[in-house]
Order: C-alpha cells, then structure tokens, then sequence
C-alpha cells in the first residue's frame, strides 16, 4: 500500500517524486492527469481526489515494497537459472558487462544495497544454505564415489580370493593325483624287484643245490648205495 500522509504540508509533485517507483516524469504525469497544480499540497485535496489518487497509484505502478520483492524475486530467479547476470549479482559485479578494474570495488561497496529489500531470499543465511547445498552435494558425490571403490575392491577382493580357493582346489587335486600316480609307480617299481629278487633266489638255490649234489656227504652216500644196487642186480 502506498504511504500518503493526508494532513501533509508537502506539494504533491515532491511527495510523488519521494515515493520509490516514481520518476519526475512520471510524477509531472500524473499531476497533469489528476489537474494537480505545482503549488497544490496533500492537504488541499479532498477525501474522492486522495482516494482516486490512491487507488491510481496502486493500480498501475509498482511502487516501494512491492517494486522491492519484484525486483528481488527477478534477481533470484537469474540466480537459481545460473546464467550469467545471476552469477554477477551473486558475486557483486556489475552486470550489464561493464569493466570492473576501475569500478568493481564501488560495486562490491553497493552490493548489500542491492540486496536491500526486505526479502528472506537474499539473506546470509540464503548464499550459506546455497553454498551448504553445492557443498553437500559435492559431499554426496564423494561420498558415492568413494563407495563405489569401496564396493569395487571388496568384489575384486571377493573374486581374488574365490581364485585362490579355486587354484588351490585344483593343485590339491593335481597333487592327490600325482601322489596316486607315483605310488602306482612304486608299487609296479617294488614288485619288479620282487619278482627279480625271487628269481635271483631261485637261480642261486638251484645252483647251490647242483653244487651240493656233488660235494655233500648225504648226496654222495646216496649215490654210493644207488650204484651198490645196480652192480648186484647185474
């Protein structure tokens, strides 16, 4: 609502010019239309000419609070979008491209006044939960990252080790098979000394046994008494 004090001793064309949404020529305008004259005071008019010039004001002209919460919500909105005029105002340069070597530092001085309207949007609290956001969003990116390693090596961990078992698994049964192999080995290697061995007492027992026949007392006797018989039965 527009602020007009009616017991005022102000001209009107100063108080219009005072009232922030208002230039000169708008306020020369208006005096023009409403036939106000440049002497003409707040308190001259009557109650219909203050109410015709009230309800005008509101209806077509953005004027001090709400001209303030428009202009804040179009800073914002060019904020949140990200586009470049957005990232001026939130730095606090001049946005229209101006240079800031030479007038940059007068900017930064009038950037609390820039976000001077009476708006929650444009608190210190608001660039800090927007800088909170970037950075637990950053955070959270990390975060899944990390996780992703994580999960990543514990399953390489997991398949390395399921290897092992495996290889382990086959060189136990390769093992087992070799062992087998070679007692079959030895077995067929300790039963061809056998065999060899029993031949070899064989051989020496029948030799020896010759050798007996000829040299030992008992075999000689008996042989005596075998020729003793044949020589009586001739």
């Amino acid at each position: 609502m527009v602020f007009l004090d009616r017991n005022s001793n102000k001209k009107i064309y100063q108080v219009l010019t005072n009232i922030v949404g208002l230039s000169s020529s708008n306020s020369h305008h208006i005096c023009k239309k409403f036939g106000f004259q440049k002497e003409c005071t707040l308190k001259n008019l009557d109650s219909l000419d203050f109410e015709q010039l009230r309800n005008y004001l509101m209806n077509n002209f953005f004027l001090e609070k709400l001209l303030r919460d428009q202009i804040s919500k179009n800073v914002k909105k060019k904020i949140d979008l990200g586009i470049y005029q957005g990232k001026r105002h939130n730095l606090g340069y001049p946005v229209r491209g101006q240079r800031t070597l030479s007038n940059g530092k007068t900017q930064k001085k009038l950037n609390k006044f820039r976000f001077y309207y009476a708006s929650e949007l444009f608190t210190h609290t608001f660039f800090k939960n927007q800088r909170k956001s970037k950075n637990s969003k950053k955070l959270a990116r990390l975060k899944k990252q990390k996780e992703d390693k994580q999960k990543k090596q514990e399953q390489q961990k997991v398949y390395r080790n399921q290897m092992m078992v495996n290889n382990s698994i086959r060189k136990n049964i390769k093992n087992k098979e070799k062992e087998k192999e070679d007692k079959a080995a030895y077995l067929k290697k300790l039963e061809k000394i056998k065999a060899e061995r029993k031949n070899q007492l064989h051989n020496k027992f029948i030799k020896a046994h010759k050798e007996a026949q000829k040299t030992h007392p008992y075999f000689l006797n008996i042989m005596k008494a075998n020729n003793k018989k044949k020589q009586k039965k001739k």
